[in-house]
């Protein structure tokens, strides 16, 4: 029985692509469409739907055709000849922590004394970068108990100001807030990494509270992303699945020039993307066609092309009046993809390539109306979807930093659903508090060159002195 459930197992794996002809002759009208729909989701990859390239199935023939192109430019690994040498440049002297002046007694050739040589006003320097044995620092603070010799109170001396009333400091409060975000370290591997790596024993729950600890400290920081990208002129927007509580969520993100703010909620829904952008957002943003970001106006919103491309793929892989509109509209898709970076590159002037957007307009509003009438119902159903939403596909044409698609924001994401995939999400609400907060500091930071463990050392050790919030954006109004 094992073995027949396993062959059974095999043959689900496998593409039955005689399945939409057998009994065709038979089948009625609904049948039919029904068959030809099984077939269009069997034959869905990456080349022609919203699927990571991570789902492509072995030996797919999208997958062989990309390994054939790669093939053909791949090198042999190293450095290639001709290269510039990269060599690790030494430090100055002074900054070494040690320095050993090291003289020959004798001549390697001859025996001779070498004594009385004056030393070599030019040594050839040799430097050793190692990292020391790491262990925690301890400082006791020992408060007395004092009683009053009038009125018999005892009185408990204060610990100085910035002194965690917990066991822990800035510092492994740091270094818990970091490996989980930085590295997506789990509760328990973070405890493996301290106690092997810091020789500091910890307990999962204590990760747990330090990770909350470090979110609240960052709390006014997450806010002040916010508030950067609510009030940017160009925006990139995104979400993906995530997990809290086994329910299921959304982890939302939106992407501006110098911020990238990440929310992760239960909706899907427009509510949800008008707390990630903000009701009065007034920019630019480049999204794909989900129907949460329809109360925008379509001429401050750019679908992302790379999208609409592999979805005109989609067409063509169904054939017939279908294939027909798709190969029509992908074609103009890919000549005015071409010219925008043409004129990006500086290679056309803007007026030649507004010249060019007229026409490929002209061609891609035409397939779309013949997609209109077709004889497939999934087709007509995006074409006329793209007719509302028309508009919506040249803005970037018209407004300079308008991007054609929407990768920056799916590059952003990509680390929480690594992230999601490694834990499976989050337990609770005050996880995803931490996990918004900190995939927010960390790609902000990135992104202006700041050192993310300095910033949110200094961060974590002002909120345990009552101090003001560090400003990660202090140029940002």
């Amino acid at each position: 029985m094992g073995k027949d459930s396993h062959k059974v197992s095999d043959r689900s794996l496998q593409r039955p692509a005689v399945v939409p002809v057998v009994a065709w002759e038979d089948a009625g009208t609904e049948a039919r469409k029904c068959l030809i729909d099984l077939a269009a989701r069997l034959g869905m990859d990456s080349s022609n739907s919203s699927l990571p390239p991570s789902s492509d199935p072995p030996g797919s023939g999208h997958e062989s055709a990309v390994e054939v192109e790669s093939a053909k430019k791949r090198k042999q690994s190293g450095g290639q000849p001709g290269h510039p040498r990269h060599e690790r440049s030494l430090i100055p002297t002074e900054d070494c922590d040690d320095v050993h002046s090291l003289r020959p007694t004798t001549c390697e050739s001859c025996g001779s004394s070498l004594k009385a040589v004056p030393d070599d006003p030019t040594p050839q320097r040799h430097q050793v970068t190692d990292l020391p044995e790491i262990k925690p620092e301890v400082i006791e603070y020992q408060q007395q108990r004092l009683q009053c010799p009038c009125c018999r109170h005892v009185t408990l001396a204060k610990l100085p100001s910035g002194v965690p009333p917990g066991q822990f400091g800035p510092g492994v409060i740091t270094a818990v807030t970091m490996l989980g975000g930085l590295c997506r370290l789990s509760h328990r591997l973070t405890v493996t990494v301290l106690e092997n790596l810091f020789h500091l024993p910890i307990s999962t729950g204590m990760i747990s509270k330090l990770r909350r600890i470090g979110q609240q400290a960052l709390s006014s920081v997450h806010e002040e992303i916010a508030q950067a990208v609510r009030h940017s002129d160009i925006v990139h927007a995104d979400e993906t699945g995530w997990r809290e509580a086994n329910s299921k969520a959304w982890l939302w993100g939106a992407i501006s020039e110098n911020a990238t703010l990440f929310l992760i909620r239960s909706s899907r829904a427009s509510i949800a993307a008008r707390e990630l952008l903000g009701d009065d957002f007034a920019g630019h943003v480049i999204t794909d066609r989900y129907g949460s970001y329809n109360w925008i106006d379509d001429d401050r919103r750019q679908f992302c092309w790379a999208h609409l491309l592999r979805d005109f793929q989609a067409m063509i892989d169904v054939g017939g009046q279908a294939g027909e509109v798709g190969e029509r509209a992908k074609s103009a898709g890919q000549k005015l993809i071409h010219q925008w970076k043409q004129f990006h590159s500086g290679k056309i002037q803007r007026s030649t390539f507004d010249q060019h957007v007229r026409t490929l307009r002209q061609e891609l509003f035409s397939a779309l109306q013949d997609g209109l009438t077709c004889d497939h119902a999934k087709t007509e159903g995006t074409c006329c979807e793209l007719f509302k939403k028309f508009d919506c596909l040249w803005t970037f044409t018209k407004v300079d930093g308008v991007q054609p698609t929407n990768n920056t924001a799916e590059r952003a994401v990509r680390h929480g659903v690594i992230w999601r995939k490694l834990s499976l999400g989050t337990a609770s609400s005050t996880g995803s508090r931490y996990v918004e907060t900190i995939l927010s500091v960390l790609a902000t930071c990135q992104q202006n060159a700041i050192n993310a463990f300095t910033f949110v050392r200094s961060t974590i050790e002002a909120a345990l002195k009552d101090q003001p919030t560090p400003k990660l954006l202090p140029n940002h109004p």
